[in-house]
């Protein structure tokens, strides 16, 4: 049987992995496809503003960054508040 030889195998093994990664968008096809949605004077607005901001958080444009300072000789007091649903 054709199955047990290893190099048959192997073969179709190669071809079921590159059907599927031909189907799995990867960053930059997603960063294309949002930036075309988004200079697309024909598309509603909402789907344009959803596009850039899908494409700022994937750039990291909504990164919150914090600086912690404290006193040398004291233990460092974090407090943190979550605000969203629980």
């Amino acid at each position: 049987m054709l199955l047990k030889n290893t190099e048959v195998a192997r073969y179709l093994t190669d071809l079921s992995t590159a059907g599927q990664s031909a189907r799995i968008a990867d960053a930059q096809a997603r960063q294309e496809f949002w930036t075309g949605v988004m200079l697309d004077p024909t598309a509603k607005m909402l789907d344009r503003l959803k596009a850039s901001e899908l494409l700022g958080r994937c750039q990291g444009d909504f990164i919150e960054r914090l600086k912690l300072t404290g006193n040398a000789d004291a233990p460092l007091a974090i407090n943190v508040k979550f605000v969203g649903p629980e």
